[in-house]
């Protein structure tokens, strides 16, 4: 597999068998739509947000916001969203059937039960369950119960 020439720049790097542009991904400050989503809910409506991550803003001196070559890790910007409504639930939607310790390994086993205060995050994989175990720590420290469900 031969690395491809970035023609602007970019910095790529291997991601299994394929290649991928690398940004930054820092942590979310805030979501802007929160005000937004609030009144959606409290309204009824079912919303569905922060998934796929997001691009990140930064704010310019006069106020004005601008997009910023960096991506936001949704699940991340989840547990700030729980945070920013208030909200008694967090519910992350996975492709797997469950969270596995040593997951990828032989001795994989799926977590029926997990306790945040004993979990390292650095057990499981960084671009796989780490953000949502990440997340649910973040909402659990906060009060918040949540679900990983598939």
């Amino acid at each position: 597999m031969a690395k491809p020439r970035p023609e602007r720049g970019w910095k790529i790097a291997p991601d299994g068998e394929k290649w991928r542009r690398v940004v930054a991904s820092p942590a979310p400050q805030a979501i802007l739509e929160a005000d937004v989503i609030s009144l959606l809910v409290r309204q009824g409506v079912t919303v569905i947000c922060t998934g796929g991550g997001r691009i990140p803003v930064v704010e310019g001196r006069d106020g004005s916001s601008q997009g910023a070559e960096a991506v936001i890790d949704k699940d991340a910007a989840s547990a700030l969203l729980v945070e920013q409504l208030g909200a008694d639930m967090l519910l992350l939607l996975t492709d797997v059937d469950a969270v596995y310790a040593d997951f990828g390994k032989p001795a994989a086993s799926p977590l029926a039960k997990i306790d945040l205060s004993a979990v390292d995050e650095t057990q499981f994989p960084a671009r796989s369950m780490r953000p949502k175990i990440a997340a649910a720590i973040v909402a659990g420290e906060k009060g918040t119960t949540f679900f990983v469900e598939p």
